[in-house]
């Protein structure tokens, strides 16, 4: 945070405030000694990286650039690394790439079949009653470690009907090792879609569906008949 103040003024607002929030500067937990400036016309270290005090000791390393190294800016950019498992009290899951997810926001068809997945198995194990039903209990006989313990099933419950929705949204992706971007989906979903319509007029087969599908992505301000031959201006777009 740029506070533009510093951390040893006695008499300023922001140690008042971070004794208030129990925070700690995660680059002093590191490194012991007087900091050099991090405003490029002051004299004083005025930016400051503040965590909790109950995390200062998963700070693993932290360190301040020179100015405009990293960003163009009168001040010094700060990074600090911390120890996952210290930081969150165990082992972290392994982040899938892109590719190999299920469904991500920028595929209409998976995410909006992930999501309607969702409201028919919550509706069915009757997820939001049950969370009401609890809240009510926690207001009328108050914090119990039974009904913290309903709480908790009732959340794992809960993450385990997310998996199986999205099971049911669509296969993983290709093995690949970089995910498409919008531009490179679109131009694949416009090949599809001039295939299609080169196809229906050799076979003669409706795909009417398909290809309506398909415009609405890549071509949604134009209104095209799938029953008439291609005209140049269909061809042009």
């Amino acid at each position: 945070m740029d506070a533009n103040e510093n951390i040893d003024d006695e008499e300023g607002a922001l140690q008042a405030f971070m004794v208030a929030c129990e925070l700690g500067c995660a680059h002093e937990a590191r490194h012991h000694y007087d900091p050099p400036n991090s405003y490029i016309r002051g004299s004083k270290k005025i930016d400051y990286v503040l965590c909790s005090r109950s995390i200062l000791p998963a700070v693993r390393k932290s360190m301040m650039l020179p100015f405009n190294q990293g960003s163009l800016s009168d001040h010094r950019d700060y990074i600090v690394e911390f120890h996952a498992p210290d930081l969150f009290g165990g082992t972290t899951d392994k982040i899938n790439p892109t590719p190999k997810r299920r469904f991500n926001s920028q595929n209409p068809y998976t995410y909006n079949k992930y999501i309607t997945n969702v409201r028919k198995l919550f509706t069915e194990h009757k997820i939001p009653q049950r969370a009401r039903d609890l809240k009510k209990e926690f207001e009328q006989h108050g914090r119990s470690q039974y009904l913290i313990d309903q709480y908790n099933k009732l959340d794992e419950e809960k993450c385990q009907l997310l998996v199986a929705a999205e099971k049911k949204s669509g296969k993983p992706g290709h093995n690949s090792g970089t995910p498409w971007s919008p531009e490179l989906n679109t131009a694949g979903i416009r090949l599809r879609y001039w295939e299609l319509r080169l196809r229906q007029l050799r076979t003669k087969v409706s795909m009417t569906s398909q290809l309506q599908r398909l415009a609405k992505v890549i071509m949604p301000e134009i209104q095209i008949s799938f029953h008439t031959p291609l005209s140049y201006k269909e061809i042009e777009a």
